[in-house]
């Protein structure tokens, strides 16, 4: 249904090379930019048709494609099935969560708050590491599956009596500034609860350190129908195995959702919405 279609609009910007399995729908009249210059691919798996055969019905609309478009591209590398491998790493050279997790790196960039709440009780008490490094523990797990019961456009965030989030499912909260190099793996989500940056030079990150977000269902960005909507900031690379990136409620909260950046890279099974 054309109620259901993701589209590209203007004020979407792709700095970087893209590849999609199907094409790029463009909202009528719309004028994203993809790609910087001529050395990005904007790259579909859907064969040559049409005028510009990257988008649907070979209608780029006024898109302002900067990269070089090449159709009838297909995958060299398939998503994996799942993150299982991360898990091994984190039991052997990093830590491993059972349940909800809330992280919140410290300012330094090398340590990092934990709360680990994996009852399903508001009363249950949690575990909390106030300063873990992540200097040796650059790989972190959360165990727990609970399904892909994510309700995009109805989303609400409990906590327990003590104020964290909690549950029995492998869901990862985290936000904060990290300045070594870090993955983050969940059994089901990752939610981004605020700015999840590097050091940074004019917006533009900077030296060594790189994060990894990688979900087996999704990675989403924390938003709720009522208050604010700040600009919000992911420095990182971002890998969906099953599900998609998306914003919570992406379709509520006032004339404007404010501007996500994210610096780095997005895979995902299905493209996912982050604002209307």
């Amino acid at each position: 249904p054309s109620q259901c279609q993701i589209v590209w609009v203007t004020g979407d910007y792709l700095n970087g090379p893209m590849y999609t399995q199907d094409q790029f729908l463009v909202q009528p009249g719309g004028s994203p930019t993809f790609g910087r210059g001529p050395s990005d691919t904007i790259a579909s798996q859907a064969p040559a048709a049409g005028t510009n055969p990257v988008c649907v019905a070979g209608n780029c609309q006024n898109a302002n494609i900067l990269g070089t478009t090449e159709p009838d591209v297909h995958p060299q590398v398939p998503l994996p099935t799942d993150n299982s491998a991360l898990l091994t790493d984190a039991n052997t050279y990093g830590q491993v969560y059972a349940g909800t997790t809330t992280i919140t790196m410290n300012p330094n960039g090398t340590t990092a708050n934990v709360w680990n709440c994996p009852s399903s009780s508001s009363s249950a008490p949690c575990t909390n590491t106030p300063s873990l490094n992540l200097v040796t523990h650059p790989v972190i797990y959360a165990t727990g599956s609970c399904g892909s019961s994510y309700s995009p456009t109805n989303v609400t965030y409990s906590t327990n009596t003590t104020g964290h989030y909690f549950g029995t499912c492998g869901d990862i909260y985290v936000s904060g500034t990290y300045t070594t190099p870090l993955t983050i793996a969940a059994g089901d989500d990752v939610i981004v609860t605020g700015d999840l940056e590097t050091t940074e030079v004019n917006g533009t990150p900077t030296g060594a350190a790189t994060l990894g977000l990688v979900a087996s269902a999704y990675v989403r960005v924390m938003h709720s129908c009522t208050g604010g909507n700040p600009d919000l900031t992911i420095d990182g690379a971002i890998l969906t195995l099953t599900h998609s990136f998306f914003v919570d409620n992406y379709q509520c909260g006032g004339s404007s959702l404010g501007k996500l950046t994210v610096n780095g890279a997005i895979a995902q099974q299905y493209r996912g919405i982050v604002g209307t």
